[in-house]
């Protein structure tokens, strides 16, 4: 984790409750998007819930993706 890495609170869209394939795709899908940007997972929360460590400039780009819902500063 670099000095100027933030902690951030993702909420994913993580499909119809029930869904375990979507579910797992997209958590799939993000965790590798992850570890291509550099963040770091610092806490998994589940279904659709994660805290990283990451630049503010990677946590910006993350708004964009399609299974993100929600990117919130986290302390």
């Amino acid at each position: 984790m670099s000095a100027h890495d933030r902690r951030y609170l993702i909420s994913l869209n993580a499909g119809e409750p029930g869904d375990d394939a979507a579910i797992m795709a997209i958590r799939s899908a993000f965790f590798d998007w992850l570890k291509k940007a550099g963040a770091e997972i610092v806490e998994d929360g589940g279904a659709n819930r994660v805290v990283i460590a990451a630049a503010p400039e990677t946590a910006e780009r993350a708004c964009g993706l399609a299974y993100v819902r929600t990117v919130e500063p986290y302390a």
